[in-house]
């Protein structure tokens, strides 16, 4: 078990009370099970058995903890963004005085070490990428795409306020848009280059 999963809480929780009254501990076991499912095998093939055997639960327990594997997996879904939004909240914060660049060097190294640390949970955001038939997909894919255009934008608006970091500028030398890269922009045509 790891310690990363306590106090972590989703914000749209499609878990029952029943659920969030259990031991942080027996939370954190069932989170962990989930996790490893969905992340090896996607939604679809996701079992709700090799779940339960894995979290040490019996299954019919799982119905009094989630309405269904969908609200389930959307309940996962949502701790790991929560989990994702706590950690550069944290690098956020640690970085406030530097500057864009700095910023986005550590926001980006941050992203690395998470990755390096919660395999899961990236080999979750994959199968959410890859398999059309996971529930909501993309309005999943949406969240996580705004989450990141909304972190990414904060960082820029706050750089270009202390006037050390990428902007309009008035020669058109370099443009920052959240989800594409930083770059010239060809004259005339408004897009970053590559």
């Amino acid at each position: 078990m790891t310690n990363w999963s306590y106090g972590v809480k989703p914000v749209m929780s499609t878990a029952r009370s029943t659920f969030h009254n259990l031991p942080e501990d027996k939370q954190a076991r069932i989170i962990e099970a989930a996790l490893a499912e969905f992340a090896s095998k996607g939604y679809p093939q996701a079992s709700l058995n090799a779940i339960v055997a894995r979290a040490g639960i019996a299954k019919g327990s799982i119905y009094q903890y989630f309405p269904d594997k969908k609200g389930f997996f959307l309940y996962i879904f949502d701790f790991a963004i929560a989990l994702v939004r706590r950690v550069l909240v944290q690098v956020k914060k640690e970085t406030a005085s530097g500057d864009f660049f700095h910023r986005l060097e550590k926001s980006l190294r941050a992203g690395v070490d998470f990755i390096r640390q919660h395999p899961q949970i990236y080999g979750l955001y994959l199968k959410i990428l890859f398999d059309s038939q996971v529930p909501q997909r993309e309005e999943l894919l949406r969240a996580v795409r705004a989450y990141a255009a909304d972190y990414l934008s904060s960082l820029v608006r706050q750089g270009v306020a202390r006037g050390r970091a990428p902007g309009r500028s008035a020669g058109g030398d370099h443009h920052f848009y959240p989800g594409r890269p930083v770059g010239p922009v060809s004259p005339g045509s408004g897009d970053p280059g590559f």
